[in-house]
């Protein structure tokens, strides 16, 4: 037989989120070692397309990243990890 480990990955979570003039920071709060995901979307209308905004690995518990391309109208972030 063999041993099955499973480790749950923290979650991270939205810290801030900044509006600096015609591009966004974001700051969150995470784990080192933790690969987290930011995507957008335009809308969130059935089915919703999630679009990759960054993919990062975390050196800290605080981690920053920026969107400096919001061209859309509108756009949602979704904070995943992995």
């Amino acid at each position: 037989s063999a041993v099955l480990q499973v480790s749950a990955v923290p979650a991270p979570s939205w810290a801030d989120i900044e509006n600096l003039g015609g591009y966004y920071r974001f700051t969150l709060n995470t784990q080192p070692g933790v690969t987290n995901f930011i995507e957008y979307a335009t809308n969130l209308t059935a089915p919703v397309s999630w679009l990759p905004l960054t993919t990062s690995v975390a050196t800290n518990v605080v981690m920053r990243v920026f969107d400096f391309t919001p061209t859309d109208n509108v756009r949602f972030y979704r904070l995943r990890a992995q």
